[in-house]
């Protein structure tokens, strides 16, 4: 729609927003209006129990792989030009993936990244979109991942020469906002992580070291309240199964994408049972 009206740029900002203000589209737009940038994307105060397949997944594995610290790369307040428009229509079959659920964002991102688009960040203050339950986030957290794991997977002749990360250019002021508070229940996070574990224990074996195996049935039979899943550790995993995707066809096993799902539940409800009075 926005090619066929010729239009010099286009930005999206998320339907169920509860703080966007009358200036959030000149600051996304104006960058790329200016002609310096190609990809616009947004910074936010948000509370560090917030977003939490981007500060625990998306963020730092994106930002590794792709060198760009792209602070909210699932943010869902973004502008680009006509140029990276087309790139995004290049192939209209990938809308049709999981790329067209919750994984738009990171898919946005990560084209634009290997696009070698200009791309800069802006400060829009305060992130307060709808709070996502936790029964919607198990289905984000998948849909994001498949969608990440399969351009990863595409894109590793480009990732492999990565040897740095810069950061993005920040374009205007930064407000330093104080985030609405965020409330979880650590509990809910854990008994769930223990769940999808038990059921997917076979899954562990056949991806991850023995001593991996050894360490997650050490700490998935700890209590709620010593319930401790390093970063570190997590790090492994995430890298473990990236590497199983890419040598294996798992695009359809369910298993494997829950037996993931708990590990981030882990990770999350370990992080948050540290930091709850924070």
């Amino acid at each position: 729609f926005s090619l066929a009206l010729n239009a010099g740029a286009c930005a999206f900002i998320d339907a169920d927003e509860r703080k966007i203000t009358p200036e959030w589209p000149h600051l996304l737009l104006e960058p790329v209006l200016s002609g310096k940038y190609d990809f616009v994307s947004a910074r936010y105060a948000r509370h560090h129990h917030s977003a939490t397949i981007t500060n625990h997944f998306a963020y730092p594995l994106m930002s590794a792989l792709y060198g760009k610290l792209v602070r909210q790369p699932l943010g869902g307040e973004f502008a680009f030009s006509a140029d990276l428009m087309g790139a995004y229509l290049d192939d209209p079959d990938v809308w049709v993936t999981d790329v067209g659920t919750y994984g738009t964002d990171n898919w946005l991102t990560s084209t634009a990244i290997i696009n070698a688009a200009a791309m800069c960040e802006v400060d829009l203050g305060l992130k307060a979109h709808n709070f996502s339950y936790f029964d919607k986030r198990t289905i984000m957290f998948k849909q994001v991942t498949k969608a990440l794991f399969s351009q990863i997977k595409q894109n590793i002749s480009y990732w492999e020469e990565i040897d740095s990360t810069q950061p993005n250019e920040i374009v205007g002021p930064i407000l330093n906002l104080n985030p609405e508070p965020v409330m979880h229940d650590y509990r809910t996070w854990i008994s769930s992580a223990k769940e999808n574990y038990t059921n997917n224990r076979n899954v562990y074996k056949e991806i991850l070291s023995p001593e991996m195996n050894d360490y997650l049935e050490n700490i998935f039979g700890l209590g709620d309240d010593k319930f401790n899943f390093s970063s570190e550790k997590w790090v492994d995993c995430v890298y473990g199964f990236i590497d199983s995707y890419i040598s294996r066809n798992v695009d359809s096993n369910e298993a494997f994408w829950d037996a993931f799902l708990a590990l981030w539940q882990a990770r999350v409800g370990s992080f948050m049972r540290e930091t709850r009075d924070a």
